[in-house]
């Protein structure tokens, strides 16, 4: 009865990438597989802003909104030669890449278990992934990009206890994948 309707929340995380990419020309030639952090310099960890916010449609309903931007830029001389979209950077050339990865999440929570200080349910919903790969090779003059919006559905489950008036545990446990 005395939970709250709804919040407005701010804070930060730290990842640990490992990520690849290969971006085929049109004429279907195979392009490179390219390790983002280990060939062309991104960073792995890195520390996140993330903003959102939560409604209590009713005692057993909720929606969540967040947005992150888990975007990074890198400049590295390359060690061997990358096939990218119809262009090609060879070894020794100085490539800037700009990685950018935006997600948008909308979720819904059932709580089938609800109770005055706590609650467990059952989410599920939607993340917008926009994905772009850059690569810039300046003292050439090439330069590609690529990029695609992806929705992805989520699963998962959420719950919360009131330990007391001020504080309260909180968790979730969300699954999503790209390949």
């Amino acid at each position: 009865a005395d939970r709250e309707r709804g919040s407005v929340y701010i804070g930060t995380f730290i990842t640990d990438r490992n990520t690849s990419a290969r971006v085929d020309s049109d004429a279907g030639n195979p392009g490179t597989d390219v390790d983002l952090e280990g060939d062309l310099g991104l960073k792995a960890s890195t520390s996140v802003v993330r903003a959102g916010g939560d409604f209590w449609i009713s005692r057993r309903q909720r929606l969540d909104l967040s947005y992150f931007d888990l975007s990074r830029n890198a400049s590295r001389t390359i060690d061997k030669t990358i096939n990218f979209d119809d262009r090609t950077y060879p070894i020794n050339t100085v490539v800037s890449t700009h990685n950018q990865m935006t997600i948008t999440k909308l979720d819904y929570t059932f709580a089938f278990l609800t109770r005055d200080n706590w609650f467990f349910g059952v989410d599920a919903g939607l993340y917008v992934m926009k994905l772009g790969l850059s690569l810039n090779a300046p003292t050439r003059g090439t330069f590609s990009t690529q990029s695609l919006t992806a929705p992805l559905p989520v699963v998962g489950f959420r719950g919360e206890y009131g330990i007391n008036d001020r504080w309260t545990l909180r968790g979730s446990f969300q699954w999503f994948g790209v390949d």
